[in-house]
């Protein structure tokens, strides 16, 4: 299987999102730009890894036109459609996977606490 980025601090990804939809589109995501909107625990800088693998941001930091689109009416769709992309393979292993928001949810959070923890669970019963 591929290897997946996480963060580090999982808990900050919803917050993060709704800032990305409230404050204006930066030049660049970079950490400066994490710090200015409170961001500012070195563990953070996770959080950029993330909005690159799933396409919010350019292999630069640029904000992409998911980014933009992310911040319409639309926002779930395209983060859905984000994370898809970003996880396609986790989600032709588990294709049921985008029928329900929460066991998608529970899934990346196994897959974080797989990483961390080294440990591989099967979570196909969920």
């Amino acid at each position: 299987m591929a290897d997946y980025v996480y963060t580090t601090v999982p808990g900050k990804v919803k917050a993060l999102l709704a800032k990305i939809r409230q404050v204006g589109i930066p030049p660049k995501a970079t950490v400066q730009w994490l710090k200015t909107l409170g961001f500012s625990s070195s563990n953070d800088t996770t959080l950029l890894g993330v909005l690159k693998f799933v396409s919010l941001t350019d292999s630069t930091g640029v904000p992409t036109a998911a980014w933009t689109n992310y911040r319409g009416a639309d926002y779930k769709s395209v983060l859905g459609d984000a994370i898809r992309r970003g996880y396609a393979e986790l989600f032709s292993v588990y294709p049921d996977a985008t029928g329900a928001a929460r066991r998608t949810w529970i899934i990346f959070q196994h897959e974080f606490n797989r990483r961390k923890t080294g440990r591989h669970e099967d979570y196909r019963h969920i």
